[in-house]
């Protein structure tokens, strides 16, 4: 069965930059929960989606988007339009789907979405094949995003803490060791 490890974390936490480090230690994948919104906000756009341009636009004013930046439009094209229209979850079911199709035993899922949307996710592949991590680094925090951490109720989802106010590695490394000692997942 396939493992997940979701990230989380406000932005500018490391999430991305962690989510690279982890596949290039371990056989696996990334997956962004936003990739969907991200991918039509391009199309809308005209452009092809890169790293460098998305992380140009995700504060600018844009035209075409009513003078909302990018990061403002991924956010109400999310809650006001997909949401309502195909369920508070439909990230997550998207996610299913996509992850589906990943051949690696090991995703990465570089942003974590709402709990709904993780709940699909969880059901999908079961508590003991899913690993939530709560990213914290100084100076970070959620007030220019819509999400927050969850607050899982279910004591079998499995839950860690992660300080990122050192290097990636260690981040990395505190991870790996989480999921192969405390879960005993058989990752490599």
């Amino acid at each position: 069965m396939k493992k997940i490890i979701a990230l989380s974390g406000p932005p500018h936490c490391g999430k991305d930059t962690i989510g690279r480090r982890l596949t290039e230690k371990l056989v696996s994948e990334t997956y962004a929960m936003v990739g969907p919104v991200r991918l039509a906000a391009f199309e809308l756009l005209g452009e092809w989606f890169t790293e460098s341009r998305y992380a140009e636009l995700k504060e600018t004013p844009i035209d075409m988007f009513g003078g909302m930046n990018l990061r403002q439009w991924m956010i109400s094209f999310s809650e006001d339009f997909m949401k309502p229209k195909c369920g508070t979850d439909v990230f997550g079911r998207m996610a299913v789907n996509q992850l589906a199709k990943k051949e690696t035993p090991l995703v990465i899922l570089t942003d974590s979405g709402f709990f709904e949307e993780q709940m699909a996710v969880v059901n999908a592949v079961g508590r003991d094949n899913y690993l939530y991590v709560r990213i914290r680094r100084d100076g970070c925090d959620w007030s220019k995003d819509s999400r927050s951490y969850i607050n899982f109720v279910d004591p079998q989802i499995h839950q860690l803490g992660v300080d990122n106010n050192g290097t990636i590695d260690e981040a990395c490394d505190f991870i790996i060791a989480h999921c192969r000692a405390v879960l005993q997942w058989e990752i490599y």
